[in-house]
């Protein structure tokens, strides 16, 4: 495997969380963030969009004629020997990020974002599955739902800016404040969504892989259910936004409170309620 590790550059989490793999499946699945974190990277990196394509284009043909002289793509093509990874879930990885690369990127349906999300990031975690040796068809269309989860709470978080990154329009630009309204109550929904996603998804793949319900609760539900929390406290930090920061904390800990309490209650009526007194 090379020594390359984009997971201790680009994702300082996850990487975190492989010191809980053995060694030698963490290289592996360091090999394949690698692989895609270098397809991304294509796409991301500035420049000129048909010299992108045609670097992209490149990259493919190296990856499909097995150019072992790229460590990068020589350790993948080890993985799907490995693994029996299907090329088909690669290919699908390819036209993913393929389909950003146009002046405007528009997705004109619920069916189309799922593709999208699908094809970019639930393809990762179907990959990601195998390499953990997980065999269950059920986890493994879990793996797939947590990586499109995780694709959904980005293009949430993301979503404004790409809007301004790609209209080109000035009027509609300088119309963003009502557009932001109508994001914001999208990215409510799809927050839900993603939310939803990655705690079910998380607790198939940890229930194949043997792990207690007990110490799901403990960490991927506990975890899922505080990760809007999390996402928005730390966004408020980056940008400096320390009254958003502030109210986040205060506010969701009353709403946990009362929210939760509040609701058991009305549902529930208090011991001896139905008693006559």
């Amino acid at each position: 495997m090379s020594n390359n590790n984009y997971l201790s550059i680009y994702a300082k989490s996850f990487n975190w969380a492989g010191f809980f793999l053995p060694k030698k499946i963490y290289l592996k699945c360091s090999a394949l963030y690698n692989f895609c974190r270098t397809v991304d990277n294509i796409v991301d990196e500035d420049g000129n969009l048909n010299i992108k394509k045609k670097n992209l284009l490149d990259f493919k043909n190296n990856f499909n004629n097995k150019n072992y002289n790229n460590p990068i793509i020589k350790n993948m093509w080890e993985l799907i020997n490995d693994f029996e990874i299907s090329t088909k879930i690669i290919d699908d990885l390819f036209d993913g990020v393929e389909s950003d690369l146009k002046d405007k990127v528009q997705l004109n349906s619920k069916k189309d974002l799922l593709i999208y999300s699908y094809r970019v990031a639930g393809s990762v975690g179907l990959m990601m599955a195998k390499i953990l040796n997980v065999k269950s068809q059920t986890a493994l269309k879990s793996a797939i739902d947590l990586g499109i989860a995780m694709q959904l709470t980005n293009i949430s978080r993301d979503v404004v800016e790409d809007a301004k990154n790609n209209r080109s329009d000035e009027s509609l630009v300088n119309s963003l404040d009502y557009y932001v309204i109508l994001i914001l109550i999208l990215s409510f929904f799809v927050l839900i969504i993603g939310s939803n996603l990655f705690i079910e998804s998380a607790i198939d793949v940890a229930t194949s892989l043997g792990i207690s319900k007990v110490a799901i609760s403990l960490t991927m539900v506990a975890i899922g259910t505080s990760l809007p929390e999390l996402a928005t406290s730390i966004i408020a930090a980056i940008k400096k936004e320390h009254d958003l920061l502030i109210g986040n904390i205060v506010g969701s800990n009353i709403m946990n409170i009362l929210l939760v309490l509040g609701s058991r209650r009305a549902i529930t009526p208090p011991p001896g309620s139905h008693q006559n007194t």
